[in-house]
């Protein structure tokens, strides 16, 4: 289901188990809303944004065969979103997007939260259980810049790894900044992490 260039409300709908196909539901350069929603069993994203503005509130992803919400060069605002088994990731930010998430509980996913390319994703209220990696800020696109994650009152459950982030990118916690290792010491894993 795609909107180009078309502003769409969704209210109160479900949408269930698309079995081939990239995105269930892709919008293009379109203002939107979706509010009091459910997506389950996507087969791919759930939830594709390009170049859009909007907000989701009171939703519900469950079972994406890849990332629950994907967003590119887009401006959106979440409140009030749960996330479960998001086969890669949870809440993808990338392109110059700006994304900002008020409540938000995420199980049983690989990635938490994804920031790239030049993104800045600001979260408070944050649940993260059962994941490979709670929080990411890297560069996938060599023509763009570090990516930025600004967390609030965030609790992380059994996890591997709880924050990664490439050379350059940022993360912090509670105005705090999450510590690194030097790249050149580390060139296997050339990440940044808390331990």
């Amino acid at each position: 289901l795609n909107f180009y260039q078309s502003d769409v409300e969704i209210s109160n709908t479900q949408f269930f188990n698309n079995s081939a196909g990239d995105d269930y539901l892709n919008i293009i350069r379109s203002i939107f809303t979706i509010r009091d929603s459910y997506f389950e069993n996507a087969y791919s994203d759930a939830l594709d944004v390009d170049f859009s503005k909007g907000e989701i509130i009171n939703t519900i992803f469950d079972k994406s065969g890849n990332d629950a919400v994907d967003f590119s060069g887009s401006n959106v605002k979440l409140e009030n979103i749960n996330i479960n088994q998001a086969g890669d990731k949870a809440v993808s930010v990338g392109e110059k997007s700006i994304v900002k998430i008020k409540k938000i509980n995420i199980t049983n996913s690989k990635i938490g939260l994804a920031s790239k390319d030049s993104s800045v994703l600001e979260a408070e209220n944050v649940l993260i259980n059962n994941v490979d990696i709670g929080a990411a800020a890297y560069i996938k696109k060599s023509e763009y810049g570090p990516a930025n994650i600004k967390i609030n009152e965030i609790k992380i459950l059994n996890f591997r790894k709880k924050y990664i982030a490439q050379e350059k990118s940022e993360i912090s916690v509670n105005n705090n900044p999450i510590k690194y290792y030097d790249c050149k010491s580390n060139k296997e894993d050339c990440y940044f992490i808390e331990n």
